[in-house]
């Protein structure tokens, strides 16, 4: 059987709210297990570095919700434990009047794929509030990308 006990959502969640991420990269035995599954966008675009972080949400021992910033990046890893949750996440630490893409690596809704993460986008300002639904020992690994400002698309 897995040895994993939590979701791999959850274990992208981890990167972010952790300082040391590389810990959470490989959760199966060895790197050549990779797959070239889509979800691995999340970990090849991750920063080891960061340049701001902020807790938004949490209790200790059931859920929490850390963002790090790099650059015009935000990175936010949200956790649970054993309780699936449904938590509102106001996003207004974002730069205000940007225009943010968001793209989600979320647990997949049948609670048997225990492996397979939904990956989804959108457009999001700060005035957004997004809702993060989390199966038991799951989480939501979310990358909000500032959307190029018209001047820096004319250059």
């Amino acid at each position: 059987g897995s040895r994993l006990q939590n979701t791999r959502a959850h274990q992208f969640a981890m990167t972010v709210a952790i300082f040391s991420p590389l810990q959470f990269v490989w959760w199966y035995d060895r790197p050549a297990q990779y797959g070239g599954e889509p979800e691995f966008e999340f970990l090849e675009r991750v920063p080891a570095v960061w340049d701001e972080t902020r807790v938004l949400d949490g209790r200790i021992g059931e859920y929490a919700v850390i963002a790090r910033r790099k650059g015009r990046e935000w990175y936010v890893g949200c956790l649970t434990n054993e309780e699936p949750r449904t938590l509102s996440l106001p996003l207004g630490f974002l730069e205000p009047g940007v225009r943010y893409t968001a793209a989600r690596f979320c647990d997949a809704p049948e609670p048997g794929a225990i492996t397979d993460v939904h990956i989804a986008r959108e457009g999001v300002t700060a005035d957004a509030v997004l809702e993060v639904a989390m199966r038991a020992r799951g989480g939501q690994a979310i990358i909000l990308s500032a959307e190029k400002r018209d001047a820096e698309t004319q250059r």
